[in-house]
Parts: C-alpha cells; structure tokens; sequence
C-alpha cells in the first residue's frame, strides 16, 4: 500500500531512492538507492536455492550437484534477464507468476465446497 501511495505521489522510476532523495534529500536519496540495490541483490542469490530445495522437496530425493547448481544458475540467469529487459517484462512476469499461484488456491477453495458445513461455522473451538 505504501509503494502505492508514493508511486501516485511521486509518478517517477526510481522507487526507493526517489522517495527518499525528496523527503531527505541527494545524500540519503543515494543511501536508500544504494542499499534496496545491495539488498535486492543479496537476496537474489538466495531465490534459487530455495526453489531448488523446493523441488527436491517436491520429488523427494536430492538432485545430482551438478544437476542443483545447474538450475540454481539457469534462475538466475533467467530473472537477470527479466530484469534486463525492463519493467514493463518484470510487471509482465509478475501479473503471470500471480495468476499462477492464486489458480491453484481458487480451485482448492473451488474443490472444497461440497464439503462446506455452515452450520458448523458459529461453533467455537474448545478451550
């Protein structure tokens, strides 16, 4: 909500550091630039590894090394390259990875139904 109001405040690209260098000035305009740069890069490097160990979670044995590092790089390789292309790709990417996790959810909700007792819902949980 906060990225919104200030995106409609400050219709600007730069994000962070234009918020900051108008409300603090070009010192801390650079600092907050610098360090959400710092920051998205350091975790950038984690995502991989996480998704990696996700799907050795959701196979249930652990890939081959090289086989890990291989998909660890080829993620990275693959937002970098999003990230390159620019932000209407990153904004592209991020409406689809949104549609993908939010189907799985509706057709779980979907699924459920029938098993929906309502008159179950006013009951309290015992103590």
């Amino acid at each position: 909500l906060t990225t919104t109001e200030l995106s409609t405040i400050l219709p600007h690209d730069g994000g962070l550091a234009v918020w900051a260098r108008e409300a603090f000035g070009e010192f801390w305009g650079f600092q907050g630039g610098f360090w959400s740069w710092a920051e998205g890069t350091a975790t950038l490097a984690v995502y991989p590894a996480v998704i990696v160990d996700y799907l050795q979670a959701c196979i249930g044995h652990p890939f081959h090394k090289s086989t890990d590092w291989a998909i660890r790089v080829l993620l990275a390789i693959a937002v970098s390259v999003l990230n390159l292309r620019g932000v209407k790709w990153v904004g592209v990417s991020s409406a689809v990875m949104c549609v993908v996790v939010l189907v799985p959810l509706l057709m779980f909700v979907l699924i459920s139904i029938p098993y929906w007792k309502p008159q179950n819902w006013g009951e309290r949980l015992p103590s």
